[in-house]
């Protein structure tokens, strides 16, 4: 027998919502990361240093991941969009096949 899972369109595009916005600030905080060595200005603070280079390596290693992080959230939040819009189209099929039925009655 198949499992019926009952899922609640407006919760799901909630969630793709919620998903979306903590993308948004992922990709804000990758940018920040990523331009932070330059922020620090670490070259002139540390000149000749062999930490200048190696933090640099660190932060854009750390934004490349934070940006996959970033696509990652974001499929989800399409998946649960496309839930959703199953869901709706599901229930909009199954009242009409319930009204179908009384009036056939």
């Amino acid at each position: 027998m198949a499992e019926h899972i009952t899922v609640n369109p407006a919760q799901l595009s909630a969630l793709s919502r919620s998903y979306q916005q903590i993308s948004t600030r992922i990709d804000g905080l990758s940018t920040i990361v990523a331009a932070a060595p330059g922020s620090a200005e670490l070259t002139s603070a540390l000149p000749g240093s062999r930490i200048v280079p190696a933090a640099s390596t660190t932060c854009g290693k750390w934004s490349e991941s934070l940006l996959a992080a970033c696509t990652n959230i974001d499929v989800i939040a399409q998946a649960a969009d496309a839930l959703a819009v199953s869901a709706l189209a599901h229930e909009h099929d199954q009242s009409a096949a319930l009204e179908k039925l009384s009036w056939s009655r």
